[in-house]
Order: C-alpha cells, then structure tokens, then sequence
C-alpha cells in the first residue's frame, strides 16, 4: 500500500481545491520528499486511445503507482435512477496516480491516467460491475484526461477518456479543468463528488483539479 507523507488532518481539507492559500510546508514530516510526475503514455488523441490494445495500455499501467491511502482516495456507493428513483449501485473506490499533482499544465493537456477506479462490490439489485453513466464497465478502469490542439487561436476543448482495464471499454466524458492553488501541491487526491442527477469524479491534475462527468453529446467515432 502506498502511503502519503501528509499529516492527515491537512490532507482531509483538501476534499475540495481550496482557494487563494500558498503552500505550506508541515514540519516534522517527510512533505519534501521527491514525488515523480506521471509518466508519460504517449498518447494525444482520440484516435490512439480507440486504438489502444490491451498490451499496450497493461505496459503503460504498469508504470503507475495508485495512493490507497484513505486520505486521498475515496469509497461509496453510487446513485443510479431506477425505474424512476434513486438507489445504490456499485461499491466504487477511486484512487489518484501519485504523480498526478506535480505533472505541469502541458504534461496534463498531452494526456496522462490521473486516477484509478476499482469496484469494490456488486451493484445488489443487477450483481453487475458497471456504472454506464461514467463508463465504467469493467473491475478495474482508469481515468484518462487531455485536452485537443487549439483550432485557430482558440483553445481546444478538455476531454476524460474511461479506459476499462481489458481496453475494450473506451467512454468520452466531459471534463472540467478548475485552476486553483492548493496548501500541498506535491499531494493527489481522487474523490467522489455528488451531483443530483448522477456522481461526478475529480481529481488533481497537475497545477489544477479535473471534474469528469457524464458526457451531454455523443462520443466520437
């Protein structure tokens, strides 16, 4: 198990990104300790991630090291509509890539897998592992976030890519990129964040926080 080097009381108040606070610098601790960037899966578009194989994208996780630590992941039930109200569906746990919060700006928008998605139980009613509004189809899925070139001077639209484990599993999400100075920026974090009409999923990315959540227009062919 990967362990955060954090005071814990510190690293609960990050749930959310904080506002306008500089860093700090928790003594007594190993806070200054080295934390390498995600590394780099070299792939930028949408193209290569429907191309992905599964060889491929076990080689790249490989790489990847998933903090469980409770401080920085988070587990619940999620929402799904049934048949017109609300219920639980399955255990998910959601954990950040530990270098996810220390990748530059540029480093998010060519791509890297920020966070890790198990499920950790059944949905009770379907006994299914999927939660389709997110994309999540099989065990074990990664979330990965980009953002396109820039057409014509603008800039090109943030995207999440839920990648099941087997590759067979791509989903497009929306995704939100919120720029916001954190008290720890060498820490990542994953959460759960709940919405009235479905659970959202946000992580550190870099210099920012990512909300990824069900897409309102098709996906790409």
């Amino acid at each position: 198990m990967v362990t955060t080097s954090v005071l814990v009381a510190g690293a609960l108040a990050l749930a959310a990104c904080p506002g306008e606070e500089k860093p700090i610098v928790a003594k007594g601790d190993a806070s200054e300790a080295v934390v390498r960037p995600t590394p780099d899966p070299g792939w930028r578009d949408s193209a290569a991630i429907v191309g992905l194989d599964s060889a491929a994208l076990a080689g790249y996780v490989a790489k990847l090291e998933f903090d469980t630590s409770h401080a920085v992941s988070d587990e619940q039930r999620l929402m799904v509509l049934d048949r017109g109200s609300m219920r639980h569906g399955v255990l998910a746990r959601v954990e950040p890539e530990v270098g996810a919060a220390v990748l530059t700006r540029e480093n998010v928008k060519e791509g890297r897998i920020i966070a890790r998605i198990v499920i950790r139980s059944r949905d009770k009613i379907t006994r299914s592992t999927a939660y389709a509004t997110l994309g999540i189809e099989d065990s074990v899925s990664f979330l990965f976030v980009h953002q396109y070139p820039a057409v014509d001077g603008k800039p090109g639209e943030w995207e999440a890519v839920m990648i099941g484990s087997s590759s067979k599993s791509k989903v497009y999400l929306d995704l939100e990129v919120q720029d916001h100075p954190r008290r720890y920026p060498y820490l990542s974090i994953a959460r759960w964040i709940w919405s009235h009409n479905d659970e959202h999923l946000w992580g550190t990315c870099g210099p920012d926080c990512c909300q990824a959540r069900q897409r309102a227009v098709a996906s790409p062919s």
